[in-house]
């Protein structure tokens, strides 16, 4: 059987590492250090997709590929028209690349973070994408959880509020320790509040 690889896809950088001789080793990738690349909006004009409605049809402008993952819309970059869904499995494909060139094993899976206040829509695609990458057994595991799993902060009965300002989304939790396992009693989010709209904000101000 092959390596389960832990991923953090985020929005402006993806780490991944994996769980080997009994503790957990990061593996550096080409998107862990440098931050990816923004999709920047195209000046060219955009035309209408045959079967397409028009409204549907969109240009990326300072977002990110997290952000629109799951939404219904044609994105076009240069000449190129595609989706969120295509672009994220670019990045597992190329992540994958970089992984088996550090460990030398079969990959058989991942487990990819997400943020607790995605759509099941949302979550479907993020799964789908790293499938398409070449992932075959694709886990997806609440970032909140994961971050009081890495903690030590486990003791019984003990509420906790678990939040993240990320480049794209802004979310916060609240858990229960229930029998050493962190139980979600509410989650809240927006991936329309994240660093990368508070840079927009000021850019534009």
């Amino acid at each position: 059987m092959g390596k389960i690889i832990g991923i953090d896809f985020g929005t402006s950088l993806c780490r991944t590492a994996v769980y080997k001789s009994g503790s957990v080793e990061i593996i550096p990738n080409r998107f862990s250090e440098g931050k990816m690349h923004p999709l920047i909006e195209y000046s060219g004009k955009v035309k209408q997709l045959q079967g397409v409605a028009k409204e549907n049809i969109t240009t990326f402008s300072f977002s990110s590929v997290k952000q629109k993952i799951g939404m219904d819309e044609i994105i076009q970059i240069a000449d190129r028209k595609t989706t969120a869904i295509e672009l994220a499995a670019d990045i597992f494909r190329a992540v994958k690349e970089d992984i088996k060139g550090y460990i030398s094993e079969d990959i058989s899976g991942g487990v990819v973070t997400v943020p607790p206040c995605f759509t099941e829509k949302q979550r479907a695609a993020l799964k789908m994408a790293a499938e398409k990458g070449g992932f075959g057994t694709v886990k997806l595991l609440d970032s909140s959880t994961s971050t009081i799993m890495a903690s030590e902060m486990q003791e019984e009965g003990k509420v906790l509020l678990v939040y993240a300002l990320g480049a794209g989304v802004f979310t916060a939790s609240v858990f229960r320790i229930v029998h050493g396992i962190p139980q979600a009693l509410w989650h809240e989010g927006d991936r329309k509040l994240g660093g990368n709209d508070f840079d927009i904000t000021i850019i534009s101000f």
